[in-house]
């Protein structure tokens, strides 16, 4: 699959939720193997992540959501 010309700029083709028990963790390690976090946010129980080639994921909880 070609990578996008600029992160989150290609059209959703696979988008994977992870769901996890520690958010901030989780964050934390899949920034330390490159992904960044979106520019925005839009829920507190989750985050919303591109992986290096610019491919969106989010990392969720099962907290509901206030």
């Amino acid at each position: 699959m070609p990578e996008p010309s600029q992160p989150g700029q290609q059209g959703q083709m696979l988008h994977l939720d992870f769901y996890v028990d520690n958010l901030e963790e989780a964050v934390r390690q899949a920034m330390s193997y490159g992904a960044t976090l979106a520019g925005t946010q839009y829920f507190k129980t989750s985050r919303t992540m591109f992986d290096p080639a610019g491919h969106p994921f989010c990392l969720d909880t099962d907290e509901p959501e206030e």
